[in-house]
Protein backbone atom coordinates (compact mmCIF):
# COMPACT_ATOMS: atom_id res chain seq x y z
CA UNK A 1 0.00 0.00 0.00
CA UNK A 2 1.82 3.11 -1.67
CA UNK A 3 -0.80 5.65 -0.26
CA UNK A 4 -2.58 5.54 -4.25
CA UNK A 5 -2.47 1.77 -5.14
CA UNK A 6 -2.80 -1.13 -3.53
CA UNK A 7 -0.38 -4.02 -4.54
CA UNK A 8 -1.80 -7.61 -4.53
CA UNK A 9 0.97 -10.12 -4.28
CA UNK A 10 1.01 -14.26 -4.47
CA UNK A 11 2.02 -15.83 -0.90
CA UNK A 12 4.13 -18.64 -2.85
CA UNK A 13 5.93 -15.73 -4.77
CA UNK A 14 6.29 -12.83 -2.63
CA UNK A 15 8.05 -10.88 -5.83
CA UNK A 16 5.80 -11.53 -8.41
CA UNK A 17 3.07 -9.06 -8.52
CA UNK A 18 -0.78 -10.09 -9.37
CA UNK A 19 -2.48 -7.14 -9.22
CA UNK A 20 -2.25 -3.53 -8.91
CA UNK A 21 -5.36 -1.22 -7.96
CA UNK A 22 -5.39 2.20 -8.78
CA UNK A 23 -7.58 4.27 -6.03
CA UNK A 24 -8.07 6.98 -8.15
CA UNK A 25 -9.23 5.03 -11.14
CA UNK A 26 -11.47 2.59 -8.30
CA UNK A 27 -13.19 5.78 -6.83
CA UNK A 28 -14.39 6.83 -10.76
CA UNK A 29 -12.12 10.17 -10.94
CA UNK A 30 -8.15 11.14 -11.70
CA UNK A 31 -8.71 14.84 -10.27
CA UNK A 32 -9.34 14.09 -6.83
CA UNK A 33 -6.31 13.38 -4.21
CA UNK A 34 -6.34 9.66 -2.48
CA UNK A 35 -4.58 8.79 0.41
CA UNK A 36 -5.11 5.90 1.52
CA UNK A 37 -3.94 4.49 5.29
CA UNK A 38 -5.48 1.36 6.45
CA UNK A 39 -6.16 -1.79 4.65
CA UNK A 40 -8.31 -4.81 5.91
CA UNK A 41 -9.47 -8.33 4.30
CA UNK A 42 -12.91 -7.96 2.22
CA UNK A 43 -16.18 -9.38 2.40
CA UNK A 44 -14.76 -12.15 -0.26
CA UNK A 45 -12.28 -13.79 -1.49
CA UNK A 46 -10.43 -11.68 -4.52
CA UNK A 47 -11.14 -8.09 -2.64
CA UNK A 48 -9.99 -6.22 0.23
CA UNK A 49 -11.35 -3.12 1.87
CA UNK A 50 -9.09 -0.06 1.90
CA UNK A 51 -9.69 2.83 4.30
CA UNK A 52 -8.68 6.62 2.56
CA UNK A 53 -9.12 10.03 2.22
CA UNK A 54 -10.74 11.40 -1.07
CA UNK A 55 -10.62 14.99 -1.27
CA UNK A 56 -10.64 15.59 2.23
CA UNK A 57 -13.87 12.96 2.39
CA UNK A 58 -13.53 10.00 4.29
CA UNK A 59 -14.36 6.91 2.52
CA UNK A 60 -14.23 2.89 3.44
CA UNK A 61 -14.23 1.19 0.09
CA UNK A 62 -14.31 -2.73 -0.88
CA UNK A 63 -12.47 -3.37 -4.56
CA UNK A 64 -12.49 -6.10 -5.82
CA UNK A 65 -9.43 -7.57 -8.19
CA UNK A 66 -8.55 -10.88 -10.13
CA UNK A 67 -5.63 -12.38 -10.03
CA UNK A 68 -4.71 -12.59 -14.02
CA UNK A 69 -4.30 -8.57 -13.75
CA UNK A 70 -6.32 -5.23 -12.64
CA UNK A 71 -9.67 -5.12 -12.07
CA UNK A 72 -11.83 -2.39 -11.27
CA UNK A 73 -15.45 -2.69 -11.76
CA UNK A 74 -17.47 -3.07 -8.59
CA UNK A 75 -15.89 -1.41 -6.75
CA UNK A 76 -18.21 -0.75 -3.53
CA UNK A 77 -18.07 2.49 -1.33
CA UNK A 78 -19.57 4.09 2.26
CA UNK A 79 -18.85 7.41 3.10
CA UNK A 80 -18.25 8.83 6.12
CA UNK A 81 -17.94 11.82 8.10
CA UNK A 82 -15.12 14.74 7.18
CA UNK A 83 -12.26 14.25 9.38
CA UNK A 84 -13.69 10.69 10.74
CA UNK A 85 -10.65 7.77 10.54
CA UNK A 86 -11.07 4.13 10.19
CA UNK A 87 -9.78 2.31 13.02
CA UNK A 88 -10.92 -0.84 12.98
CA UNK A 89 -13.26 -3.33 10.36
CA UNK A 90 -14.31 -6.87 10.82
CA UNK A 91 -16.82 -8.57 8.40
CA UNK A 92 -19.23 -11.53 9.34
CA UNK A 93 -21.18 -14.05 7.13
CA UNK A 94 -24.52 -14.31 8.44
CA UNK A 95 -26.84 -15.91 5.43
CA UNK A 96 -25.76 -17.98 2.52
CA UNK A 97 -28.62 -16.73 0.55
CA UNK A 98 -31.53 -18.15 3.18
CA UNK A 99 -32.93 -21.20 1.64
CA UNK A 100 -33.50 -19.18 -1.92
CA UNK A 101 -31.28 -19.71 -5.23
CA UNK A 102 -31.94 -15.89 -6.58
CA UNK A 103 -30.07 -14.55 -2.85
CA UNK A 104 -26.74 -13.96 -2.22
CA UNK A 105 -24.41 -14.25 0.74
CA UNK A 106 -24.76 -11.42 3.24
CA UNK A 107 -23.90 -10.97 6.54
CA UNK A 108 -22.44 -7.89 8.78
CA UNK A 109 -19.54 -5.45 8.81
CA UNK A 110 -18.39 -3.79 11.77
CA UNK A 111 -16.38 -0.39 11.33
CA UNK A 112 -15.19 1.39 14.50
CA UNK A 113 -14.09 5.22 13.41
CA UNK A 114 -12.19 7.87 16.25
CA UNK A 115 -16.02 9.33 16.15
CA UNK A 116 -18.18 5.85 16.17
CA UNK A 117 -19.04 2.48 15.75
CA UNK A 118 -20.98 1.15 12.68
CA UNK A 119 -23.10 -1.72 12.35
CA UNK A 120 -23.68 -2.38 8.64
CA UNK A 121 -25.53 -4.78 6.43
CA UNK A 122 -23.38 -5.66 3.48
CA UNK A 123 -25.06 -8.22 0.68
CA UNK A 124 -22.12 -9.79 -1.92
CA UNK A 125 -24.12 -8.88 -5.72
CA UNK A 126 -23.70 -11.99 -8.30
CA UNK A 127 -20.80 -12.16 -10.01
CA UNK A 128 -21.55 -12.41 -13.58
CA UNK A 129 -24.04 -9.31 -12.64
CA UNK A 130 -21.24 -7.59 -11.65
CA UNK A 131 -20.12 -3.93 -13.86
CA UNK A 132 -19.00 -0.92 -13.09
CA UNK A 133 -22.58 0.37 -11.92
CA UNK A 134 -23.17 -2.98 -10.09
CA UNK A 135 -20.92 -2.89 -6.86
CA UNK A 136 -19.21 -5.89 -5.15
CA UNK A 137 -21.94 -5.69 -2.21
CA UNK A 138 -24.50 -3.30 -1.00
CA UNK A 139 -23.68 -1.54 1.95
CA UNK A 140 -26.14 0.10 4.15
CA UNK A 141 -25.59 1.46 8.14
CA UNK A 142 -27.91 -0.33 10.22
CA UNK A 143 -26.98 0.55 13.56
CA UNK A 144 -24.31 3.10 14.99
CA UNK A 145 -22.93 4.48 18.85
CA UNK A 146 -20.60 6.99 19.29
CA UNK A 147 -17.51 6.84 20.27
CA UNK A 148 -16.56 9.23 23.55
CA UNK A 149 -12.60 9.19 22.68
CA UNK A 150 -12.30 11.03 25.98
CA UNK A 151 -15.03 10.41 28.08
CA UNK A 152 -15.80 6.55 27.85
CA UNK A 153 -13.87 5.23 24.37
CA UNK A 154 -14.55 2.14 22.77
CA UNK A 155 -11.86 0.16 22.84
CA UNK A 156 -12.77 -3.00 20.65
CA UNK A 157 -15.13 -4.72 19.19
CA UNK A 158 -15.93 -8.81 18.63
CA UNK A 159 -18.52 -10.69 16.35
CA UNK A 160 -20.23 -13.42 17.93
CA UNK A 161 -22.77 -14.93 15.66
CA UNK A 162 -25.01 -12.21 14.31
CA UNK A 163 -24.36 -10.61 17.78
CA UNK A 164 -21.66 -7.37 17.80
CA UNK A 165 -20.35 -7.02 21.32
CA UNK A 166 -18.26 -3.74 21.77
CA UNK A 167 -15.78 -3.08 24.88
CA UNK A 168 -15.56 0.22 26.93
CA UNK A 169 -14.94 2.02 29.89
CA UNK A 170 -17.33 1.17 31.77
CA UNK A 171 -17.86 -2.75 30.59
CA UNK A 172 -19.10 -4.75 27.64
CA UNK A 173 -22.11 -4.02 25.71
CA UNK A 174 -24.34 -5.37 22.92
CA UNK A 175 -25.15 -3.28 19.42
CA UNK A 176 -28.21 -4.27 18.07
CA UNK A 177 -29.14 -3.81 14.57
CA UNK A 178 -32.11 -2.02 15.33
CA UNK A 179 -29.98 0.24 16.95
CA UNK A 180 -30.69 -0.55 21.03
CA UNK A 181 -27.67 -1.02 23.02
CA UNK A 182 -27.46 -3.71 25.88
CA UNK A 183 -25.28 -4.76 29.00
CA UNK A 184 -23.34 -7.98 28.32
CA UNK A 185 -21.47 -7.11 31.90
CA UNK A 186 -20.47 -4.03 34.03
CA UNK A 187 -16.53 -2.75 35.23
CA UNK A 188 -16.99 -1.07 38.88
CA UNK A 189 -17.95 2.34 39.68
CA UNK A 190 -15.58 4.57 37.11
CA UNK A 191 -14.87 1.92 35.14
CA UNK A 192 -10.84 0.97 34.40
CA UNK A 193 -8.16 0.31 31.81
CA UNK A 194 -8.39 -0.53 28.84
CA UNK A 195 -10.21 -3.80 27.52
CA UNK A 196 -9.73 -5.50 24.35
CA UNK A 197 -12.32 -8.39 23.41
CA UNK A 198 -10.48 -11.12 22.18
CA UNK A 199 -12.85 -14.69 22.02
CA UNK A 200 -15.77 -15.77 23.32
CA UNK A 201 -16.69 -19.61 25.06
CA UNK A 202 -19.75 -21.37 26.13
CA UNK A 203 -20.38 -18.70 28.95
CA UNK A 204 -17.76 -16.29 28.92
CA UNK A 205 -15.64 -14.20 27.18
CA UNK A 206 -11.58 -13.75 26.73
CA UNK A 207 -10.39 -10.48 27.42
CA UNK A 208 -7.11 -8.77 27.55
CA UNK A 209 -6.59 -5.69 30.07
CA UNK A 210 -4.21 -3.28 29.90
CA UNK A 211 -2.09 -3.57 33.14
CA UNK A 212 -0.13 -0.61 32.76
CA UNK A 213 -1.20 1.75 35.91
CA UNK A 214 -2.66 4.94 35.56
CA UNK A 215 0.23 6.87 36.62
CA UNK A 216 1.70 8.64 33.94
CA UNK A 217 5.15 7.81 34.34
CA UNK A 218 4.47 4.15 34.34
CA UNK A 219 2.88 4.42 31.32
CA UNK A 220 5.56 6.02 29.31
CA UNK A 221 7.45 3.31 29.67
CA UNK A 222 8.34 0.68 26.78
CA UNK A 223 6.69 -1.95 28.03
CA UNK A 224 3.45 -2.79 28.04
CA UNK A 225 1.82 -5.38 29.70
CA UNK A 226 -1.69 -7.23 29.21
CA UNK A 227 -3.44 -8.99 31.34
CA UNK A 228 -5.92 -11.98 29.95
CA UNK A 229 -8.56 -13.33 31.67
CA UNK A 230 -12.08 -14.78 31.06
CA UNK A 231 -15.33 -13.08 32.21
CA UNK A 232 -18.48 -15.25 32.40
CA UNK A 233 -21.35 -13.63 30.47
CA UNK A 234 -24.76 -14.64 29.14
CA UNK A 235 -23.61 -15.43 25.90
CA UNK A 236 -27.33 -16.66 25.50
CA UNK A 237 -28.46 -13.60 25.57
CA UNK A 238 -25.82 -11.92 23.42
CA UNK A 239 -26.76 -14.64 20.84
CA UNK A 240 -30.63 -14.11 20.71
CA UNK A 241 -30.09 -10.19 21.15
CA UNK A 242 -28.47 -10.57 17.82
CA UNK A 243 -30.52 -12.49 16.28
CA UNK A 244 -33.96 -10.87 17.48
CA UNK A 245 -33.00 -7.50 16.63
CA UNK A 246 -31.77 -8.10 13.34
CA UNK A 247 -35.13 -10.11 12.45
CA UNK A 248 -36.76 -6.93 13.35
CA UNK A 249 -34.36 -4.60 11.97
CA UNK A 250 -35.14 -6.10 9.05
CA UNK A 251 -38.94 -6.94 9.80
CA UNK A 252 -38.86 -2.64 8.63
CA UNK A 253 -37.44 -2.69 5.12
CA UNK A 254 -41.29 -3.89 3.67
CA UNK A 255 -43.06 -7.20 3.52
CA UNK A 256 -40.50 -8.65 1.80
CA UNK A 257 -37.54 -7.52 4.67
CA UNK A 258 -37.55 -11.18 6.25
CA UNK A 259 -37.45 -14.32 4.46
CA UNK A 260 -38.81 -17.62 5.62
CA UNK A 261 -35.40 -18.74 5.37
CA UNK A 262 -34.44 -16.20 7.15
CA UNK A 263 -36.86 -16.45 9.81
CA UNK A 264 -36.30 -20.22 10.29
CA UNK A 265 -32.79 -19.56 10.69
CA UNK A 266 -32.92 -16.93 13.39
CA UNK A 267 -35.77 -19.39 15.00
CA UNK A 268 -33.51 -22.80 15.15
CA UNK A 269 -29.97 -20.85 16.07
CA UNK A 270 -32.24 -19.29 19.02
CA UNK A 271 -33.38 -22.56 20.23
CA UNK A 272 -29.97 -23.81 19.64
CA UNK A 273 -28.13 -21.42 21.67
CA UNK A 274 -30.58 -21.26 24.70
CA UNK A 275 -30.26 -25.36 25.27
CA UNK A 276 -26.29 -25.04 24.44
CA UNK A 277 -25.81 -21.91 26.69
CA UNK A 278 -27.23 -21.41 30.61
CA UNK A 279 -30.48 -19.42 29.73
CA UNK A 280 -31.02 -18.59 33.34
CA UNK A 281 -30.04 -15.28 33.38
CA UNK A 282 -30.80 -13.65 30.12
CA UNK A 283 -32.51 -10.13 29.77
CA UNK A 284 -35.87 -8.72 29.47
CA UNK A 285 -35.08 -7.47 25.98
CA UNK A 286 -34.31 -11.34 24.85
CA UNK A 287 -37.08 -12.88 26.33
CA UNK A 288 -38.70 -10.05 24.57
CA UNK A 289 -37.21 -11.27 21.35
CA UNK A 290 -37.83 -14.73 21.54
CA UNK A 291 -41.86 -14.16 22.71
CA UNK A 292 -42.58 -11.17 19.81
CA UNK A 293 -40.00 -10.90 17.05
CA UNK A 294 -38.61 -14.42 16.67
CA UNK A 295 -42.84 -15.58 17.61
CA UNK A 296 -41.75 -18.48 19.58
CA UNK A 297 -44.16 -17.89 23.03
CA UNK A 298 -43.98 -21.61 24.26
CA UNK A 299 -40.11 -21.11 24.63
CA UNK A 300 -39.76 -17.77 25.98
CA UNK A 301 -42.12 -19.29 28.53
CA UNK A 302 -39.97 -21.79 29.27
CA UNK A 303 -37.16 -19.23 29.60
CA UNK A 304 -39.10 -16.89 31.70
CA UNK A 305 -39.44 -19.55 34.38
CA UNK A 306 -35.79 -20.66 34.55
CA UNK A 307 -34.98 -16.81 34.81
CA UNK A 308 -35.42 -16.27 38.21
CA UNK A 309 -34.06 -12.86 38.40
CA UNK A 310 -36.55 -11.32 36.93
CA UNK A 311 -39.57 -9.99 38.23
CA UNK A 312 -42.58 -12.35 38.77
CA UNK A 313 -44.55 -9.97 36.63
CA UNK A 314 -42.38 -10.16 33.83
CA UNK A 315 -41.87 -13.52 33.79
CA UNK A 316 -45.73 -14.32 34.43
CA UNK A 317 -46.05 -11.71 31.30
CA UNK A 318 -44.46 -14.40 28.92
CA UNK A 319 -46.68 -17.60 30.37
CA UNK A 320 -49.12 -15.36 29.25
CA UNK A 321 -48.40 -14.51 26.14
CA UNK A 322 -48.01 -18.80 25.75
CA UNK A 323 -51.53 -18.90 26.94
CA UNK A 324 -50.03 -21.24 30.53
CA UNK A 325 -52.46 -19.15 32.61
CA UNK A 326 -52.12 -21.50 35.15
CA UNK A 327 -48.47 -21.15 35.28
CA UNK A 328 -48.35 -17.71 35.05
CA UNK A 329 -51.08 -16.94 38.46
CA UNK A 330 -48.94 -20.29 40.08
CA UNK A 331 -45.59 -17.47 39.68
CA UNK A 332 -47.65 -14.72 40.94
CA UNK A 333 -49.57 -16.47 43.56
CA UNK A 334 -46.05 -17.68 45.23
CA UNK A 335 -44.07 -14.06 44.80
CA UNK A 336 -47.02 -12.94 46.93
CA UNK A 337 -46.46 -15.66 49.68
CA UNK A 338 -42.88 -15.27 49.28
CA UNK A 339 -42.97 -11.59 50.00
CA UNK A 340 -45.47 -12.28 52.75
CA UNK A 341 -43.14 -14.58 54.40
CA UNK A 342 -40.17 -12.69 53.60
CA UNK A 343 -38.36 -15.65 52.43
CA UNK A 344 -38.74 -17.84 49.62
CA UNK A 345 -38.80 -21.18 52.05
CA UNK A 346 -41.59 -20.45 54.48
CA UNK A 347 -44.93 -21.75 55.68
CA UNK A 348 -47.48 -20.81 52.74
CA UNK A 349 -50.62 -21.86 55.75
CA UNK A 350 -48.70 -19.82 58.59
CA UNK A 351 -48.25 -16.49 56.38
CA UNK A 352 -52.14 -16.92 55.84
CA UNK A 353 -52.78 -16.87 59.26
CA UNK A 354 -50.04 -14.72 60.91
CA UNK A 355 -50.57 -12.20 58.75
CA UNK A 356 -52.40 -10.25 55.31
CA UNK A 357 -49.98 -10.70 52.38
CA UNK A 358 -48.47 -7.72 50.73
CA UNK A 359 -49.74 -6.86 47.47
CA UNK A 360 -47.80 -4.83 45.67
CA UNK A 361 -50.33 -1.89 44.27
CA UNK A 362 -48.96 -2.30 40.86
CA UNK A 363 -50.66 -1.70 37.40
CA UNK A 364 -48.81 -4.46 35.91
CA UNK A 365 -49.54 -7.02 38.33
CA UNK A 366 -53.55 -6.52 37.61
CA UNK A 367 -52.51 -6.37 34.46
CA UNK A 368 -50.76 -10.02 34.04
CA UNK A 369 -54.34 -11.23 35.90
CA UNK A 370 -56.59 -9.45 33.10
CA UNK A 371 -54.62 -10.88 30.43
CA UNK A 372 -54.21 -14.54 32.18
CA UNK A 373 -58.19 -14.23 32.28
CA UNK A 374 -58.89 -13.24 28.40
CA UNK A 375 -56.21 -16.45 27.96
CA UNK A 376 -57.93 -18.94 29.41
CA UNK A 377 -61.57 -17.57 27.83
CA UNK A 378 -59.61 -17.98 24.08
CA UNK A 379 -58.28 -21.55 24.68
Amino acid sequence: LAGVSVEVRSMTTPSVVTSTLDLKQCLASKNISVEAYKIFPGPASLSVAVACVADGQSVFAVLPFSLNGNDQKGVATLALRRGERVLDAAWQLVGRGDGAADTTPWGGLAVLTNERLLMCEYALSNFRERTETVPLCALKIRAEVRNHSRSTPIFSFLWVGPALLFSHKDGVSVLGWDGKVSTAFVRGVGGGNELALSAATEDALLLFLDANGTDAEERSSDSKRATPFFRPVSVADALVIGWGSLVHAKSRDGPNGVSDGLLLVARRAVASSLSRHDASRVSVCAVSHVADTLSLPGLAANVARRATHLSFIERARFMVWARNTKAALETVRNSLFIGAEGHEHGDRGDAVDKTTPHVPVDDALFRVAFDACEAASAA
